[in-house]
């Protein structure tokens, strides 16, 4: 399937590392990064820590913050069950 983009690598023990330190108060690490991809896709701001953290991933573009390939496809693979996915790839495929 052209223009997706795999997102294994970041694994629960990778995005946990990657927070490790900090204190959001709730530890829901994909969430945040995914609530982060998604308001920066959108055009809004998020905090300066997530950004930075969500950048470091590959998830944000270092260069204007905005949400890159891999950011927009972890945000899809936290939001949507598996069989949602599933049926979305099924359709794209028929195309």
């Amino acid at each position: 399937m052209k223009g997706i983009v795999c997102d294994k690598h970041l694994t629960d023990e990778v995005v946990n590392q990657a927070f490790d330190g900090t204190n959001f108060g709730r530890t829901d690490f994909r969430t945040i990064l995914a609530e982060t991809v998604m308001k920066r896709a959108a055009g809004y701001h998020s905090g300066g820590t997530a950004t930075y953290i969500a950048t470091e991933l590959g998830l944000l573009s270092s260069k204007n913050q905005s949400a890159t390939k891999l950011g927009l496809t972890f945000a899809f693979h936290h939001y949507y069950k598996q069989s949602v996915r599933d049926a979305i790839n099924k359709e794209s495929n028929h195309d």
